[in-house]
């Protein structure tokens, strides 16, 4: 089955056994009309997921209530929001060619906070300090969202940082336009302030900024 816009669900299951029983949550929809990405975990394809509340020796003659759960921060969210941002870019796209969203991607993420954000050959990585940083994966997703329409920045690649000014042209413009893809698709998608940028240090503190602008 699938949640509805509001993270509810109700599936009807056919058994005739006592057992235990939970929900897992995944990070993958397969409801969804050409709806292609998902977020793995690092060292391996494995969709993530997260197991909600276990009943156990549930009689099939009954139904359950299976409660509200909530994956928090650092506990399971993060893959989950960056799901969830991914959800925007693709229907932002979608928008424009009549409903039919680009071809999917992968989204990688680890918890490992020494892992920076990056897209190479088909993946979107994201390392711990950016769960919850919607704009660093939108960016992502639009290194993606130009390779898969014509690869047209022609960057080259390699180390870059803000107000670096020794860049290669090439390469700014090849990290310019994936940051104006992700507040297009937010201001799109009608979010306050599309125009900001930010990167947080991945601390639960509020207010605790790398950077923004």
């Amino acid at each position: 089955g699938a949640t509805d816009a509001n993270g509810d669900f109700s599936i009807a299951v056919t058994d005739a056994l006592v057992r235990n029983v939970a929900i897992l949550a995944l990070t993958q929809s397969a409801n969804v009309p050409n709806l292609n990405y998902y977020v793995t975990q690092w060292a391996t394809t494995a969709v993530y997921a997260y197991q909600g509340i276990l009943v156990g020796s549930h009689d099939p003659n009954t139904d359950i209530d299976m409660g509200a759960v909530t994956s928090h921060y650092r506990a399971g969210g993060e893959p989950f929001n960056l799901y969830d941002a991914s959800f925007d870019a693709h229907d932002c796209v979608g928008s424009m060619q009549s409903g039919v969203r680009p071809t999917g991607y992968r989204i990688r993420y680890t918890l490992d906070v020494s892992n920076d954000a990056a897209y190479w050959n088909g993946v979107v990585n994201i390392g711990g300090n950016f769960g919850y940083d919607d704009t660093i994966l939108l960016h992502e997703s639009g290194h993606a969202m130009c390779a898969l329409y014509g690869d047209w920045s022609g960057s080259p690649g390699g180390t870059h940082y803000f107000e670096d000014n020794a860049q290669n042209p090439l390469l700014s413009w090849g990290e310019g336009w994936p940051t104006f893809f992700g507040s297009n698709v937010r201001d799109w998608a009608g979010y306050n302030h599309p125009n900001v940028y930010l990167n947080s240090t991945g601390d639960s503190t509020t207010g605790v900024l790398s950077f923004a602008y």
